[in-house]
């Protein structure tokens, strides 16, 4: 699997920093990850959530109270009206965008990863590629080198065992883990990949 580093940094020249918070297990790990660096003054950190269908805002606000909690942070949750059936980054990044131009924030920090090097039933998501990482200045991807089995390793190793149970990663299923979209399939391989248990029911 290899040892993967995550560099968290505030950006140059960034006044208020989005983190896309869709209620995911990558997106948990990254919103706790940058809850703790030092808000620049006169900066502000936002939790920016989309009403994604059934269940993501209710999952995205549950971890957003968790670490507020956890560090003692006021973290203010932002969330963006989309379709109802929105599933993949870029029908998220469009409204972010929008948002962006409408002055809400001007950075956004993504938790998307890179696809594992396996085949799963129902396609790939679309997700950014490694090379186009830095095509805009104002989003950054700090896990775009890593795949899940990478951010399951980094949630064990830092001992934040709330992330599998309260994350929602299943695309189908509001409530619980459908066990057959992309997504499902992608977190019990990394789970597995590792020799983790996932007590998440999500």
């Amino acid at each position: 699997m290899g040892t993967k580093s995550v560099d968290v940094y505030w950006p140059d020249g960034i006044k208020r920093l989005g983190v896309m918070t869709s209620g995911g297990f990558d997106s948990a790990l990254l919103l706790w990850m940058w809850a703790q660096y030092p808000v620049p003054e006169g900066c502000s950190l936002i939790a920016v959530a989309t009403d994604r269908g059934s269940g993501a805002k209710e999952f995205a606000q549950g971890i957003v109270a968790k670490v507020n909690e956890l560090l003692g942070t006021d973290i203010e949750l932002l969330i963006l009206p989309v379709g109802e059936n929105t599933r993949h980054p870029q029908q998220v990044n469009k409204p972010a965008n929008i948002a962006m131009r409408k002055g809400m924030f001007d950075g956004v920090v993504s938790a998307d990863t890179s696809n594992p090097d396996v085949t799963f039933p129902g396609g790939e998501p679309q997700r950014i590629g490694l090379d186009k990482q830095f095509a805009y200045s104002n989003w950054q991807h700090p896990f775009l080198h890593m795949d899940k089995s990478h951010t399951v390793q980094l949630v064990h190793d830092l001992g934040l065992d709330w992330i599998p149970t309260m994350s929602h990663t299943c695309t189908d299923s509001a409530d619980i883990r459908c066990n057959k979209c992309w997504q499902c399939k992608e977190r019990a391989w990394a789970f597995d990949k590792i020799g983790l248990i996932d007590y998440g029911k999500y």
